[in-house]
C-alpha cells in the first residue's frame, strides 16, 4: 500500500471497505449499497427542486434506519451478548453520514462528489464504518483526493492502536464483567452496590466507545487518513453541556449543526429556548433506538441542560456571594457534580434492560421499593483486586491523557531516546497481556447501534 500508486490505494480501500462489511452480512452490504448508489445520483438533484429538495429525496435515506430501530430494540448492557448484535451494522453512523453528506451539498457548502469510486470509499471506509466517528465531508474528501502516507503515519496509528487496546481490555472489559450481572437482576443487590453499578456502567460505556474510537483511528491512519477525535476527556466537564461538547462529539455536533440550528430558526422556535433544547436531546436520545429508556434518557439530558440555563444567574450570584467565582474549589465541584448527578444518575436508562427496571432502581435508590432479603453485595461479584485494578487504570488513564492527548505529542516524547520508545512498547504491550480481561467472542457496546 506504502508504494503502490494513489488509483491503487483508492480501489485496495474500496475493495476492503467492502470485504470488511460483507464478512459480517453480505445481504445488509447490499443495503449500504443501494443507500449509496441512491444517495450518489440524488445529491446532482437535491438543488434543483429548490427547497423542496432536502424534504422530498432525502427522508428515503432515512427509511431503513427508522425501520430497524422501530422493529430491532438495545435491551440494555446485560443483554448485549457476546454473539448478539441486535441492528445492522453501522446503520445509524453511515445514516447520518450520508445525510449529512445531501444537506452540505444543498446547503452548497461542497460540491457533489463526481468519482463514484470516491462517494463510495467516503461511505464505507471500513474503519469508521461501523460505530464512527460521523465524519463530515469537509474533513475525509480531502484526504480522499490524496491519501498521502508518510513513515510517522504509520507510528500514531500504532499508538492510537494500542491505546484503544488498552482502554477496551484494561478497564471496559474488566467493567463489563461486573456491571452485567448488577443490570441483569437489580432486585439482588443492595442500594450500594447498585449506585456503583451506575457509575462503573458510565465509565464502561466511555471506555469501550473510546477504545474502538482510538482504533478506528489508528487504523485510518495506517493508510494515511485522519479521522475526527470523538472524545475530549468528557468527564473534566464543569456542566453537563459541556460534556456534550466532549463526549460523542461527531454525533452532538451533528444533532447541533443539523437539526437544533435549523430548528431553531422555524416557528418550532415559537416554544421557546427549553422545549428545542429538550426536544434536540430527545431526538439523541431516539437515535440510540427508540425504546422507553432512550427517550426518557434524552428528555433527562435535556431538562438538566435546561435547569442549568434558567439558573445560571442565580448560580453565578451564589458563587461572587460566597467568593468562589475562579476557585478550585467550585472547578472540583463543578465536575464532581456533572459526573456523579448530571451524566451518573441517566445512565440507568442507558444501562438497564428495561423501562420496569430503570424505576425499580431509582425506587431503590430513594428507598422507595420494597427490601429484597439476602441482597448481594459488590464482593459478591468481584473482588476487591479488580475494583482496585480498575481505579488505578481509570486514575493512570486521566492523568495520561491531560498531558497527552494528541498522541503527537507522546511520539514527539518517545523519540528523543529509541531505548524509551522500545521500553514504552514492551511495558505496554506486557500489561495488556498480563492484566487485560479477555471474553470470547466480545463485541463493542456502539455495534448495537
Amino acid at each position: 500500500y506504502f508504494l503502490s500508486s494513489y488509483r491503487s490505494r483508492l480501489v485496495s480501500l474500496c475493495f476492503f471497505s467492502f470485504l470488511f462489511y460483507s464478512f459480517f452480512s453480505f445481504k445488509l452490504f447490499l443495503l449500504l449499497f443501494g443507500l449509496i448508489i441512491y444517495s450518489y445520483f440524488v445529491a446532482f438533484k437535491l438543488r434543483k427542486l429548490g427547497y423542496l429538495g432536502p424534504f422530498v429525496l432525502i427522508p428515503f435515506v432515512l427509511v431503513p434506519f427508522f425501520i430497524f430501530k422501530l422493529t430491532s430494540g438495545f435491551e440494555g448492557l446485560a443483554n448485549f451478548g457476546v454473539h448478539h448484535i441486535v441492528f445492522p451494522l453501522g446503520l445509524s453512523f453511515y445514516t447520518f453520514q450520508i445525510v449529512g453528506y445531501l444537506l452540505d451539498v444543498y446547503r452548497e457548502r461542497i460540491e457533489p462528489i463526481r468519482s463514484f469510486s470516491k462517494f463510495f470509499l467516503f461511505t464505507t471506509f471500513f474503519p469508521q464504518l461501523v460505530a464512527g466517528p460521523i465524519e463530515r465531508a469537509e474533513n475525509i474528501l480531502p484526504q480522499i483526493e490524496d491519501l498521502k502516507l508518510g513513515p510517522q503515519d504509520f507510528e500514531i496509528g500504532f499508538l492510537y492502536l494500542l491505546q484503544g487496546i488498552l482502554k477496551k481490555f484494561l478497564i471496559a472489559n474488566a467493567i463489563f464483567v461486573i456491571v452485567v450481572p448488577i443490570f441483569s437482576n437489580p432486585s439482588n443487590f443492595n442500594v450500594l452496590t447498585l449506585l456503583l453499578g451506575i457509575y462503573l456502567a458510565r465509565l464502561f460505556i466511555f471506555y469501550d466507545f473510546s477504545g474502538y474510537t482510538d482504533m478506528a483511528m489508528g487504523s485510518a491512519r495506517l493508510f494515511g487518513v485522519k479521522l475526527t477525535n470523538n472524545f475530549n476527556r468528557p468527564f473534566q466537564a464543569r456542566s453537563l453541556s459541556e460534556f456534550w461538547r466532549r463526549w460523542h462529539i461527531t454525533l452532538s455536533s451533528w444533532i447541533r449543526d443539523y437539526i437544533y440550528f435549523p430548528m431553531i430558526l422555524t416557528p418550532l422556535a415559537k416554544l421557546g429556548l427549553g422545549a428545542t433544547v429538550i426536544l434536540t436531546f430527545l431526538l439523541l436520545g431516539m437515535w440510540h433506538d427508540f425504546t422507553l429508556n432512550f427517550v426518557a434518557y434524552g428528555l433527562c439530558q435535556g431538562i438538566i441542560i435546561v435547569m442549568s440555563l434558567y439558573t445560571q444567574n442565580l448560580r453565578k450570584k451564589i458563587s461572587s456571594f460566597f467568593r468562589l467565582e475562579g476557585t478550585k474549589f467550585l472547578e472540583v465541584y463543578q465536575k464532581l457534580f456533572t459526573f456523579f448527578i448530571s451524566v451518573g444518575l441517566p445512565t440507568v436508562f442507558f444501562a438497564s434492560s428495561s423501562f420496569k427496571d430503570s424505576l425499580y432502581i431509582y425506587a431503590s435508590l430513594i428507598g422507595l421499593s420494597e427490601i429484597t432479603p439476602n441482597t448481594l453485595g459488590i464482593f459478591d461479584i468481584t473482588e476487591l483486586e479488580s475494583l482496585i485494578k480498575i481505579f488505578c487504570f481509570v486514575v493512570v488513564f486521566e492523568i495520561y491523557q491531560s498531558r497527552y492527548y494528541d498522541l503527537e505529542d507522546l511520539l514527539g516524547s518517545l523519540k528523543r531516546s529509541l531505548f524509551l520508545r522500545v521500553s514504552f512498547y514492551i511495558v505496554m504491550l506486557s500489561v495488556i497481556f498480563y492484566y487485560g480481561t479477555y471474553i470470547e467472542g466480545a463485541k463493542f457496546l456502539y455495534y448495537a447501534f
